[in-house]
């Protein structure tokens, strides 16, 4: 028994470590995880997309349809300047932002063929003071999928028109129908097309030939939530029903609201298999000043 003493106190004595110093270790690694993880920057006043005006989607082309709420992309340049020195790819960018409410592929394969017209959501947008609309920024998410042998990248600039956020819903239809087709289109390119900016990442000079041996396509974006914009797409979603499509075929809760600020090769999609969520976060935001409370306008039913 006397000669067992030693081992069962070893015993206890490395249990006892174990129960004391696991924990202890844990949160170590968390923290220094936590330490890891990337910050950025970003000017809270983005929030501020009462002053910036309606603008239309609407094109003859495919996939040239959608409904956004419109960003100042001044407030947003310094935080991709800032993500460019984070990334050691070069990454393009659009040169503007947006959430996108509705996207082409929603809009082409599925409203619009229960006769929804872009001059109805336009005004159901307008009817909801889509850019009075409070949101929230949650993270910087990062998503990846493997680059094809044919990617390519694309250029699509074109004119714009706006309309006034306060206009009613039917002013908003009114001088819609009755604007040019041609001023109907936009300079913010269709959310399934890419316009590069030609900037790359500071870091290209000291990578090589940046991501040319890198076998993905990267794309980074603010994670936003907005209880408004899930508002907007539960309006659209009864004209839905209401014109005759099935609740399955349109869900107002499957969306992912972002504001897209850069990629290696173009903007990544959900028909990429991308969720732009925050269960994508890459990196923590932290706002320059303390950011402004968002218009609390009420949304309009």
């Amino acid at each position: 028994m006397t000669m067992l003493m030693p081992v069962y106190v070893g015993t206890l004595l490395l249990c006892w470590s174990m129960v004391w110093l696991g924990p202890l270790q844990r949160g170590m690694l968390l923290a220094q995880r936590v330490a890891a993880t990337p910050t950025l920057t970003v000017d809270p006043l983005v929030y501020n997309t009462s002053l910036v005006p309606f603008v239309p989607h609407v094109g003859d082309e495919p996939m040239s349809n959608y409904l956004v709420q419109t960003l100042d992309f001044t407030h947003l340049k310094a935080s991709l300047a800032q993500l460019r020195r984070l990334v050691p790819r070069p990454l393009m960018s659009r040169g503007e932002a947006h959430i996108t409410v509705i996207t082409p592929p929603e809009y082409e394969h599925t409203l619009q063929r229960v006769g929804i017209t872009m001059d109805e959501l336009n005004a159901i947008a307008v009817q909801h003071r889509i850019q009075e609309n409070p949101f929230r920024i949650v993270c910087l998410g990062r998503a990846k999928v493997p680059r094809p042998p044919n990617a390519t990248r694309v250029d699509d600039r074109r004119d714009h028109a706006t309309i006034p956020a306060a206009m009613s819903a039917d002013e908003a239809v009114r001088q819609m129908q009755t604007m040019p087709a041609e001023m109907l289109l936009t300079t913010a390119p269709s959310a399934a097309l890419v316009t590069p900016d030609h900037e790359t990442s500071s870091e290209e000079g000291e990578e090589g030939d940046g991501d040319g041996d890198d076998p993905s396509m990267e794309v980074y974006y603010l994670v936003v939530e907005s209880a408004g914009l899930v508002a907007v797409r539960e309006a659209i979603a009864r004209l839905f029903r209401a014109r005759g499509g099935r609740p399955s075929d349109f869900c107002a809760t499957a969306f992912w609201p972002h504001i897209t600020l850069g990629f290696t090769d173009r903007d990544l999609f959900v028909e990429d298999g991308v969720f732009k969520d925050r269960t994508t976060c890459w990196a923590r935001i932290r706002f320059a000043a303390a950011p402004p409370t968002p218009s609390s306008t009420p949304q309009r039913a």
